[in-house]
């Protein structure tokens, strides 16, 4: 009987530190969600300040200064308008160099060969030669015909030597 209870308290004991380290960690993670939401709201809170301006600063504007900033405002508009004219220039040369840049690259890895195979020449890849042309052919044709009548006439060189 006494071994039944003593197991039974190790269970029990058990189960509440379980229950107690569960209890410590939803603490904890909803003290970091709430430090975490605090700190989001403050961050928003800068950015609305920085957007707004603080409202003690600004005095109130009388209509000359109001017109000034008008011009002013009229002015630099003006100015970008008139430096974005260029720009349309600039960025036609920029995407023409581009293209250009991008058609020698492709033509200078069209001259790499991909293979599998191990020689140090095989990634370069050479001109294509022609297997046979009718210029080649008629070259060995009469090349051949030479050399037949070459000896043909050594032929007929021993036959007259022995007369």
């Amino acid at each position: 009987a006494v071994g039944g209870k003593g197991a039974s308290n190790k269970e029990g004991s058990d189960t509440t530190m379980n229950t107690n380290i569960v209890k410590r960690l939803l603490k904890q993670t909803s003290e970091v969600s709430k430090l975490q939401e605090k700190q989001a709201e403050e961050d928003a809170n800068r950015r609305r300040r920085r957007k707004r301006g603080n409202p003690a600063d600004e005095q109130p504007l009388n209509e000359e200064e109001v017109f000034d900033r008008q011009v002013q405002n009229m002015l630099l508009l003006d100015d970008k308008m008139a430096s974005r004219s260029g720009g349309k220039q600039k960025s036609f040369q920029r995407i023409t160099a581009k293209q250009k840049r991008e058609s020698s690259s492709r033509k200078k890895s069209s001259k790499l060969v991909v293979g599998n195979s191990r020689s140090s020449s095989s990634g370069i890849r050479r001109k294509p030669e022609k297997t046979s042309d009718k210029k080649k052919y008629n070259e060995q044709k009469e090349q051949k015909r030479m050399k037949a009548i070459a000896k043909l006439l050594k032929k007929q060189s021993k036959a007259n030597k022995k007369k």
